[in-house]
């Protein structure tokens, strides 16, 4: 996770209180010094796998599809493209009944062929989402799987 660090500058003597909220923080903005601890600060931007040089492991691939849309955010880590995500496969959330779900998300209890990088080899493996239980009316639940086609 990142860490931001923030180092106060000194405020002139005499500076009035600020108005409003938009002045109060004009004023922060103006006196305080933000600095981080980012280890990517570069990027790659494509629907080919990087290759895994030293040079591209400490930068994000945001993924393309093969049309060019986006498909999912990646970093480099023990060997692997690894998908950044805040979900694990198999969690589940409510939906209206109206929505289908599209890639990365899925249906419950159904199998897809999701795509694993290891290294520089990308294999299909199959994924079985759980059961979801009883949704209330209206809704229905969507169920992470990864990218799949």
């Amino acid at each position: 996770m990142a860490q931001y660090t923030l180092t106060p500058g000194t405020v002139p003597a005499n500076t009035g209180y600020p108005g409003t909220i938009q002045d109060l923080l004009t004023l922060i903005q103006n006196y305080v010094t933000v600095t981080d601890d980012l280890q990517y600060k570069t990027f790659i931007v494509g629907n080919t796998q990087p290759a895994p040089t030293s040079g591209n492991q400490n930068k994000i691939w945001f993924e393309l599809s093969a049309g060019g849309e986006p498909k999912s955010i990646r970093v480099y880590n023990n060997g692997n493209w690894l998908e950044f995500v805040p979900f694990k496969q198999g969690d589940m959330v409510l939906i209206p009944d109206t929505v289908t779900p599209q890639s990365p998300w899925g249906e419950p209890n159904t199998t897809y062929q999701i795509n694993v990088y290891s290294g520089t080899v990308l294999t299909q493996i199959s994924f079985l989402t759980p059961a979801a239980p009883t949704a209330p009316t209206g809704y229905k639940y969507k169920v992470y799987v990864g990218h799949y086609s």
